[in-house]
């Protein structure tokens, strides 16, 4: 491409973004040519550091078919994924290079105005709901929520066997039913423990997923709750799934009863917070199965009875 078309590309894209943004102090634009992949390491950092010497807390990589919109990393701090806030989709009715028609100029126009709206969402609430995780950051996040809760509800299920004889009659019934060896001993608790969180997490998720093909199921959403009523909240969430599909699923197992300390309630308004922050949607379905492949151990999936694998 020639530096003529290179320039008059960049030119066009300028007098478009001032027509419909003007000046936004809340966003750097780096309007780059269209042979500069929006995500090129050095154009990012070129942008990161353009950002970061005014003071300005999102910048904007665009040329003519791409825009990736980032939060800017703070000093001494590469941008990472978790920074990158929105990818906009390939404007592929873009005309070549050089030959900017009515047509496109509408494209481009529209393209700007909804980076105009995202970032008037930014400025308003502070975030987006549209972030963006891979499977990387989905199974890690999940992984230490697993790690999180895991300690404190071993101990409170041992603390329950402990002091409640009807709960630890149950319990040991339940157990033999299952073929759950060891009663009362520490790889019981362990194992139990472990169990009663991969549960909770698949339900969460599966809701998750549940959602993107049933809009009506309300987004979960603990704020304002008390903490004393968040397991209750989410078993009110889960109830609402279960009336529509997968009972077996959202099923409440005796484990499942026993208190929730407050590390795990703090880890559970955490993850659901992240996962309304994020945007759960971008990930594949098929990823969804594959993450708890990863995340759960063989021994521990044949425990659940195939429990995820069979529905994700």
């Amino acid at each position: 491409m020639s530096k003529a078309n290179t320039d008059k590309d960049k030119s066009i894209l300028l007098e478009i973004i001032k027509e419909v943004l003007g000046s936004h102090s809340l966003c750097y634009i780096e309007t780059l040519s269209s042979t500069t992949p929006v995500d090129h390491p050095q154009a990012v950092q070129d942008a990161t550091e353009a950002a970061r010497k005014d003071g300005i807390p999102y910048f904007l990589n665009i040329n003519l078919k791409d825009a990736i919109l980032w939060r800017t990393s703070k000093k001494g701090k590469a941008p990472t994924r978790e920074d990158r806030l929105k990818t906009y989709p390939t404007l592929h009715q873009i005309a070549p290079a050089g030959v900017i028609d009515k047509i496109s100029k509408m494209v481009l126009k529209k393209r700007v105005q909804e980076i105009l709206e995202d970032l008037n969402t930014l400025q308003r609430d502070g975030r987006l709901r549209s972030i963006e995780i891979d499977a990387t950051f989905f199974v890690n996040r999940l992984a230490r929520a697993a790690e999180t809760m895991g300690s404190p509800l071993k101990q409170s299920l041992a603390t329950t066997v402990s002091h409640d004889p009807k709960f630890k009659k149950a319990l040991e019934e339940w157990a033999v039913k299952q073929g759950v060896a060891n009663f009362g001993e520490e790889p019981f608790f362990e194992s139990l423990s472990r169990q009663l969180v991969y549960r909770t997490l698949g339900k969460i998720i599966f809701y998750q997923s549940l959602k993107r093909h049933v809009p009506t199921l309300p987004e979960m959403d603990f704020s304002g709750v008390d903490d004393a009523m968040i397991v209750s909240r989410l078993r009110h969430y889960f109830d609402l799934a279960k009336a529509i599909d997968y009972q077996v699923i959202f099923e409440e197992e005796l484990t499942e009863r026993i208190p929730h300390p407050q590390a795990a309630i703090d880890e559970l308004k955490s993850l659901i917070s992240d996962l309304n922050y994020y945007n759960f949607y971008t990930v594949p379905q098929d990823v969804v199965g594959q993450v708890f492949e990863r995340l759960i151990p063989s021994e521990e999936r044949h425990a659940l009875g195939q429990y995820f694998t069979r529905h994700f």
